[in-house]
């Protein structure tokens, strides 16, 4: 899952945010691992790419969550 934001900070800038899993592939929100956020100017050049794992203590939570047992 992907969405694109128009900021208009000078010249317009678009910022895609693309949700990771742990493979690197892109996931739902939910099951995020990752966010990547790229920044493009409006000839879609990208300018900057940041890649920051989403905090543990959400990714522990989702572990935590009452499920079907796994054995």
């Amino acid at each position: 899952m992907s969405y694109e934001l128009l900021i208009p900070r000078g010249a317009w800038r678009i910022v895609r945010i693309t949700y990771l899993d742990q493979h690197g592939f892109e996931t739902s929100r939910r099951q995020a691992y990752a966010i990547q956020r790229r920044v493009y100017d409006t000839r879609q050049t990208l300018i900057t790419e940041r890649i920051r794992a989403v905090p543990a203590r959400i990714v522990a939570a989702r572990a935590s969550v009452p499920g079907p047992s796994r054995n």
